[in-house]
């Protein structure tokens, strides 16, 4: 469900957005669209491939995108997420249309906070 308002609220806002159900779908559809991509949303636990290695894959075929991680359970985002590169974005589940737009507008312009301690 979380999956399915996150698109719906990218996708409101005017935003193109590749959809996928899980890590290896989002991998083969990363490597079929020719098009630029702008950003990553995963979330950090997921069946068969969580979301670090996830962007550890998309980000080695196109480097320097920026990466959203999602996550209900915030004390083990941190620990999962503390051996990641720096200007990888967290937010905190459950998220609302609000908390997400805010969220990418501070990744777009620069002022991703990076993760939270």
């Amino acid at each position: 469900m979380v999956r399915e308002l996150a698109v719906e609220i990218f996708r409101e806002s005017g935003y193109t957005v590749l959809d996928a159900q899980n890590g290896a779908a989002a991998l083969a559809i990363c490597d079929r669209h020719e098009g630029g991509i702008d950003l990553l949303v995963t979330d950090l636990v997921m069946p068969g491939m969580n979301g670090i290695e996830l962007a550890r894959r998309v980000c080695d075929s196109r480097p320097g995108i920026p990466v959203l991680f999602m996550s209900g359970y915030a004390e083990d985002a941190r620990e999962r997420l503390g051996d990641l590169d720096v200007g990888r974005d967290f937010l905190q589940k459950p998220i609302t249309p609000t908390k997400l737009s805010r969220k990418v507008r501070e990744i777009f312009s620069g002022r991703g906070a990076g993760i939270p301690a």
